[in-house]
């Protein structure tokens, strides 16, 4: 026998030998009891996994139970579920008991801790729009149950509010698997904050300057964002709908208008014997349209009044 037939007689016992080795499927045996945290069960959970590689032991065999609940599966859910993901028997072969209990772990978030986090969240919210939050009550089921792993939670209000001060929230506890549990709740709570206040009726259509309003505590029954906090969200807009005096000025009631905030950019024109010569210019205060304004010219520090009018224009005197 030569050297070449030796080599391929070599090369013939050793493929066999390989494909023998690819050909032994790996084993894994079944558990009895699991005790899951995630929203899902994997294959690693349910079955001595140490041999599958990472992909095998990743792979999702079904939805956790709920909380307090036992699911069962067994030897042939698996068999068809690794048939799916395209892994035959011949590849993995299930040892081991057919039905396995499933539990999922949890803990509970008791209702004295989410009133706490609730109370501190008007509490911030307040402090955000300058309003000072009394709560009366807060409605709560009772304690949570959540995962049994790291959980992070925010509370949201919901837009519906009733007169009577009752605040409609849902406190999101968000566990490390990204799996969300709402908790929606209510509360009865009193807004207070300084608001505008019509010092006489204010007319359809009017532009609003400081003379038309003044600032009040009051109680309020909507939202403390629904309500200017400062002279800038207020100044300039026009009013919707005629507005009694003592009434509470809110954003619904206000809309735009061609006002001209200190640094806008303006049109200057002057008028000169029949000619009008335009440049362009610089407000130098908040005026509305009718006001006289202070401008500076684009180019220069000198200072000139005019009168403003609609579209940005100022009229030089």
């Amino acid at each position: 026998m030569n050297k070449h037939m030796k080599i391929i007689i070599i090369l013939i016992i050793l493929s066999g030998c390989v494909s023998q080795l690819m050909a032994e499927p790996i084993e894994v045996s079944l558990k009895n009891e699991v005790h899951v945290k995630g929203i899902y069960f994997m294959l690693k959970d349910v079955t001595d996994s140490g041999k599958l590689p990472e992909h095998l032991r990743e792979l999702v065999l079904g939805r956790s139970p709920t909380f307090g609940t036992v699911r069962t599966t067994d030897k042939n859910h698996l068999q068809l579920m690794l048939r799916k993901s395209g892994i035959t028997s011949e590849e993995v072969k299930i040892t081991g008991n057919s039905d396995i209990r499933i539990t999922r772990d949890f803990k509970k978030i008791d209702r004295f801790t989410i009133q706490k986090n609730i109370l501190q969240f008007f509490i911030d919210w307040g402090k955000k729009h300058g309003r000072e939050i009394k709560v009366q009550k807060i409605n709560l089921s009772g304690d949570v149950n959540v995962p049994d792993m790291p959980i992070s939670w925010n509370v949201e209000l919901n837009d519906s509010i009733t007169h009577s001060g009752l605040y409609r929230l849902t406190v999101n506890f968000e566990a490390s698997d990204q799996e969300i549990i709402p908790l929606r709740c209510s509360a009865f709570i009193n807004v207070f904050g300084f608001v505008p206040v019509a010092k006489s009726r204010i007319e359809k259509e009017c532009v609003i300057n400081q003379s038309h309003y003044t600032w009040e505590n009051r109680e309020l029954d909507k939202y403390a964002a629904h309500y200017p906090a400062s002279d800038k969200d207020i100044i300039g807009m026009v009013i919707k709908n005629s507005q009694p005096a003592g009434s509470i000025i809110s954003f619904e009631s206000l809309r735009s208008s061609d006002a001209v905030m200190k640094g806008d950019y303006v049109i200057v024109m002057l008028n000169e014997k029949g000619i009008c010569i335009k440049g362009s210019g610089t407000a130098m205060e908040n005026c509305v349209p009718g006001d006289i304004i202070r401008i500076t010219l684009r180019g220069s520090d000198k200072e000139l009044e005019g009168i403003l009018k609609p579209g940005n224009y100022v009229e030089l005197r």
